[in-house]
């Protein structure tokens, strides 16, 4: 069983642009990834909407990402994917732009990262290009930002809320992620459009976030 789990694993190749606090020259690799080829959730995925508990700090690391639709066809189809999650730092700086990242105002943004799915297939509405492509690592404009305010916890996905250039931005594509719940290490909740784009088509659901 553990041969046969490396050997799933090993269909994953992670595409990510590097960039080295000590080294100004940033080093760019991509992500090559087939949906479907990356490793299932371990437990089944289930809603939590109406449950809300407490979240603590999330980790960064690497986690297989499911989104269940909730509402449009089919619903309760399940797509399973891959994120990874680093922490941020005053330090970041763009290696393709050099702008230096900028905290936002009455938020924390303690993670960014990059996500890759199959996002036709779960009915999201996530853009693949730019300025934030989903499975983009650069710090300032990343595919993935963790988002904490007094009231919530929130994962966005390919939104322009994610640029860390000191702009706001609150239209376009992308999805967000709702923590509603975090046990065991899984994170669980609801995802659903973010921005203008998508709020006429994509669909919304919920989520289980499960660290590999």
């Amino acid at each position: 069983m553990k041969g046969a789990a490396r050997a799933v694993i090993s269909c994953l190749i992670l595409s990510v642009s590097v960039y080295t606090r000590d080294d100004a020259a940033a080093q760019s690799t991509e992500l090559l990834w087939e949906p479907g080829q990356g490793p299932a959730a371990g437990a089944p995925c289930t809603s939590v909407s109406g449950m809300r508990s407490p979240v603590t700090e999330i980790q960064p690391g690497e986690y297989s990402l499911t989104l269940v639709i909730g509402s449009g066809r089919p619903v309760g189809e399940p797509t399973t994917g891959r994120m990874i999650l680093r922490s941020t730092s005053p330090e970041d700086r763009s290696p393709r732009t050099g702008e230096r990242a900028v905290p936002p105002m009455g938020a924390e943004t303690p993670l960014y990262g990059a996500a890759v799915l199959d996002w036709k297939a779960a009915t999201a509405p996530v853009s693949l290009s730019e300025p934030v492509p989903p499975n983009s690592l650069d710090p300032v404009y990343p595919g993935v930002l963790v988002w904490l305010d007094s009231r919530r916890t929130l994962i966005l996905i390919g939104t322009l809320s994610n640029i860390r250039n000191g702009n706001t931005w609150e239209d376009g594509a992308g999805i967000a992620l709702d923590v509603i719940d975090q046990s065991a290490g899984r994170l669980r909740g609801d995802w659903n459009r973010w921005g203008i784009i998508g709020f006429s088509s994509g669909g919304s659901g919920y989520f289980c976030l499960d660290p590999v």
